[in-house]
Order: C-alpha cells, then sequence, then structure tokens
C-alpha cells in the first residue's frame, strides 16, 4: 500500500521521489515521540535505562568472572546487555497486552504467569515465590485495580450488611421510662 514498505507477502514496493522526503520527516520524529511518552510515564528516558541496565549486567558479569575464574570481553557484556534490554522490553509488552486483554490497566500476578508460561524454569520458580510471599503474609506484591474492570460481572461484588432488628416495638413501649415529674 505504501512505497518503500514491505507489503503484507514481504516484498517491497517501489518508492518515489516526493514520498522519500515524507517519509524521513515522519521517521525522525517518530523515536522523539516515543522517548517524550516514556519519559512521561515512567520518568526516565531510554538512554539512562540502558545505562542502568548495563551497569547491572557488568556487575553480574564481574561476580560470574570471580566465581568461573573466567573474563568477560567488553563486547560481549555489552552484547548481553542488548538482549537483557531487548528481552525486558518484549516482556513489558507482552504484560501491558495481557492487561488490557482482561480489561485492566495494572499487570496483576497472573499476567507475570502468562508470560513465563513458556519456560518452565521460570514458572517453577515464580510459583516458588508465590508460596514464601504467601507463607510470609506480604500482600505487597499484589496489584490494586484503580479503575473499573471492562466485563462487571468479574468484577468483585460488595455484599451489604443484612439489617438486624435490635428488638420488638412492643419491647420498646415497655422499656421506656416515663417522664419525671
Amino acid at each position: 500500500m505504501f512505497p518503500g514498505r514491505p507489503t503484507s507477502r514481504g516484498r517491497t514496493r517501489k518508492q518515489t521521489e516526493g514520498d522519500e522526503s515524507m517519509d524521513d520527516d515522519v521517521r525522525s520524529r517518530a523515536p522523539e515521540e516515543e522517548q517524550d511518552e516514556q519519559r512521561l510515564t515512567t520518568g526516565i528516558d531510554e538512554k539512562s535505562l540502558k545505562a542502568a541496565v548495563w551497569y547491572t549486567v557488568a556487575q553480574i558479569a564481574q561476580e560470574e568472572e570471580v566465581e568461573l575464574g573466567r573474563s568477560m570481553s567488553e563486547p560481549f557484556v555489552a552484547a548481553l546487555t542488548e538482549l537483557v534490554y531487548a528481552q525486558a522490553e518484549h516482556l513489558a509488552l507482552e504484560l501491558k497486552a495481557f492487561a488490557a486483554h482482561a480489561g485492566r490497566s495494572t499487570i496483576r500476578e497472573e499476567d507475570v504467569k502468562l508470560a513465563c508460561r513458556k519456560s518452565s524454569v521460570l514458572q517453577e520458580l515464580l510459583d516458588e515465590e508465590a508460596r514464601r510471599t504467601i507463607a510470609g503474609g506480604s500482600t505487597s506484591t499484589k496489584a490494586i485495580t484503580t479503575g473499573p474492570t471492562k466485563n462487571a460481572a468479574t468484577a468483585a461484588k460488595k455484599t451489604k450488611p443484612k439489617p438486624t432488628r435490635v428488638g420488638s416495638s412492643a419491647a420498646v413501649k415497655s422499656s421506656a421510662r416515663p417522664p419525671a415529674d
């Protein structure tokens, strides 16, 4: 449909001269808009986040170097950092999609379990962590839903307290004191 863009069959259409200049303008603004959105929602820009991931990966690599007695090159750590960052981005998108599919804006434990369903090792680690959290009595890892759910039938219903009768009308009359003179 659009020149210069791959079609659904993977073929690229021919691009005319006028289309290229417009595409360059659109492409140059898109990453800036995405970074602005990320900065507004998280308060962290992509560059700072990648630096933090690199620092963490480098620290873990140093610990493993000591434990294994082997050295890791700087390009290896950089490539590993890119891999970790890409995996984290992919996981974030999956979690967001699972929550949105359920009609929520909050990511919950079940979304994480769905995202990790393909890895039995990860699933076991999550189950172990859930058991440990439940045994400890901590509810800090549970998400709190802030908005209404998409399907009202699945929302938790509040129970109304039943009215209780304190006494019969005859008992109230007999227990009343006559006015004092």
